[in-house]
């Protein structure tokens, strides 16, 4: 697997959250309007946090997902090849799960289960000095910025957390 380009990570983040909002009932909030009356589609109630592993990482990742049973989105290498969502499911039904080489999974679970799967991937990386404005960033997050140690991950309301993380090759900075 090489280095996904930028386009390749935009568009399996996306990919990966269309299939987190399709599954999860009550997700979206109300559409938007501005003051001219122009209407906009509604957005998740929830923030979403965007992790990054390297290939190593991302499969253990999603070997644990698959050991305790959590139900995900995932986009694998060769879905790059095809042209359609049907050759995508075509693709993967050809895919023994051990072999999927992915390159991004999400989920939506408890927090403290997201918390256990997807420790070593790491807060992706934002050019922004202060990438989280009007918002307090992630403690995962803040903590890597910082160099200090982990201890208890990202509070989400109600519980639950919503990760989506995707790969890169071992080569990847």
């Amino acid at each position: 697997m090489t280095t996904l380009a930028v386009w390749q990570k935009l568009n399996v983040t996306a990919f990966l959250t269309s299939g987190i909002v399709g599954v999860t009932p009550g997700l979206l909030g109300a559409p938007y309007e501005d003051a001219a009356g122009n209407t906009y589609h509604a957005l998740a109630i929830q923030p979403m946090i965007v992790l990054a592993a390297d290939a190593g990482t991302i499969q253990t990742i999603y070997q644990r997902t698959m050991r305790r049973g959590v139900r995900l989105s995932r986009y694998i290498d060769d879905m790059f090849r095809t042209g359609h969502d049907e050759a995508n499911r075509a693709t993967v039904k050809r895919a023994r799960p051990e072999e999927m080489k992915v390159v991004g999974l999400a989920l939506r679970e408890d927090k403290k289960v997201v918390d256990k799967v997807t420790a070593g991937a790491r807060c992706t990386r934002s050019r922004s000095r202060r990438p989280f404005r009007g918002a307090r960033a992630p403690s995962r997050c803040r903590r890597q910025a910082s160099g200090r140690s982990r201890g208890s991950r990202t509070k989400r309301p109600g519980g639950e957390a919503v990760g989506s993380v995707w790969g890169e090759s071992e080569a990847s900075p």
